[in-house]
């Protein structure tokens, strides 16, 4: 079932028949493999009493995104740590419990807790937004690491009211009103405590057609292209445009734009910032209270934990495992170029859009579970062979962002948290089994070694740099969600 704007109608898609997909339904054997289930539940979106204790993880649903969110409510609720690697070794519940119980040497991962203030409201980076800086500076201000969003909108929306949920959530989340400063020691965030946020607004009203949809491809790029001023701007913008006011309200179209820093925000912020935009546009219309829970900590809580943490043992225990995954790795890809490369990047791409056939998607599920890995994995598996025969090496190296999010309440934030992860495979196994092997253990080590900054991985290996391309790798490999959202009055969609 689709939506009017062509979506999947996930509302009205039946309930899924789980227990097939499980087997025999065999309940928790103990208190520990109970608190799991309830735990699995709430990961995964299904209903506690139809998860099996032997039902495997990756095959109701679970990813290596959730697995990483099941290992952090484990740890905040069980008080106990489990490893990526070990989700995949221990797919089950019961299997998990039996893994937990055994003794352990692992060290607890640290809570992010508030830290105190003080009265300049200026705080340290973080790694990640240390290196963004370090751009930001060395190449001035670009739309390079801009994060626009366009929402087309059918339905009455109220200018005021958008204004005034951006606004709240610019208060919330102090990460969207932070500047970033020049220091002795480095940069410094500083915190604003005032601030005016004021949403653009365009009425192409008077306009149709061919010439209105121009109209509104240049203002979406003119934004989309605008730099932010680290220095000054908020890390939020946002613009209102009118397309049609429609006979009635429910046919009014409109479009939303907002867009935000990369150093004030991730893929996982867009979600965050969709979902309390709703819930805040939702109550100041209805003038109810907004339904949001406070947040705990902010992100330069989560900055200043993270340069305390990371360090000593932990750092260099992680540093070594890189260094020796990428010992003489090449800094450079193999593929043959169409064009000279320049001496300074171009940032010039375009987008290239195909679409699976059902079957053989399903044919690649069926192969992943198959051989034990994610659909990603055998993603990444297939582009690194692609990339090795045109390029006549065994050696390939891929780039892949993770949320980095591995405690609770890091969740609910706004904020700059992902890393980026160098998966180097060597694709010269003879058997395809062999191969997948290899690709799934690099990963597992991968995410277990996920702590350290990129940057600070580029700097610990001396890596030669180069304003002709990116340092380690070249090649990148993600996926994206597609942040459509609704509710009962407006419909929101990617256009």
């Amino acid at each position: 079932p689709l939506t009017p704007n062509g979506k999947i109608d996930k509302k009205a898609l039946p309930e899924p028949e789980i227990v097939s997909l499980q087997g025999q339904y065999i309940a928790p054997q103990t208190v520990f493999e109970a608190e799991l289930q309830t735990l699995w539940s709430s990961v995964l979106a299904l209903p506690a009493d139809k998860l099996s204790i032997d039902a495997n993880f990756f095959d109701i649903g679970g990813h290596s995104l959730l697995a990483v969110k099941l290992v952090s409510h484990i740890r905040s609720h069980l008080q106990q740590e489990l490893t990526i690697s070990q989700v995949f070794a221990a797919p089950s519940i019961r299997m998990m419990a039996a893994c937990l119980a055994q003794p352990s040497e692992r060290t607890l991962r640290s809570q992010v807790l508030a830290s105190p203030r003080n009265d300049s409201n200026e705080y340290p980076l973080s790694f990640s937004q240390q290196r963004l800086w370090f751009i930001n500076q060395m190449n001035g201000s670009s739309s390079e690491y801009n994060m626009p969003v366009v929402l087309r909108v059918k339905g009455t929306l109220n200018a005021d009211a958008i204004s005034q949920a951006f606004s709240h959530i610019i208060q919330r989340h102090e990460v969207l009103r932070t500047v970033y400063v020049n220091a002795e020691d480095g940069a410094l965030q500083h915190i604003q405590q005032a601030f005016t946020f004021v949403l653009n607004q365009h009425d192409l009203t008077a306009i149709t057609g061919t010439e209105q949809a121009t109209q509104l491809q240049t203002l979406v790029e003119a934004d989309s292209q605008t730099p932010f001023d680290l220095n000054q701007d908020l890390m939020l913008r946002a613009s209102f445009i009118l397309l049609n006011q429609g006979a009635i309200p429910a046919e009014q179209e409109s479009v939303l734009l907002f867009n935000m820093h990369h150093i004030a925000a991730d893929g996982w912020s867009l979600e965050v910032l969709t979902h309390e935009f709703m819930a805040c546009y939702r109550a100041i219309t209805l003038d109810e209270s907004t339904a949001l829970a406070p947040l705990d900590i902010q992100y330069v809580d989560y900055a200043l934990w993270q340069r305390q943490w990371l360090q000593g043992d932990v750092l260099e225990q992680q540093l070594g495992y890189w260094e020796k995954q990428l010992a003489d790795a090449p800094t450079v890809h193999g593929l043959s170029l169409d064009k000279p490369r320049t001496d300074v990047k171009q940032y010039q791409g375009d987008i290239v859009s195909k679409q699976l056939p059902a079957q053989i998607g399903q044919a690649l599920l069926a192969l992943a579970k198959q051989h034990q890995v994610t659909p990603f994995m055998l993603l990444h598996s297939a582009l690194a062979l692609v990339l090795s025969r045109h390029s006549n090496s065994d050696d390939i190296v891929i780039g892949t962002p993770v949320a980095n999010r591995l405690q609770d309440e890091l969740a609910p934030l706004i904020g700059f948290f992902v890393n980026t992860l160098v998966l180097r495979l060597d694709t010269s196994h003879k058997t395809l089994a062999d191969y997948l092997a290899h690709v799934r253990q690099t990963h597992l080590d991968a995410q277990s070694n996920q702590d350290v900054p990129f940057e600070q991985l580029v700097e610990r290996l001396n890596v030669p740099r180069s304003t002709a391309h990116t340092p380690l790798f070249q090649v990148m490999l993600t996926t994206n969600t597609d942040y459509g959202i609704e509710n009962q009055s407006q419909q929101f969609s990617l256009p």
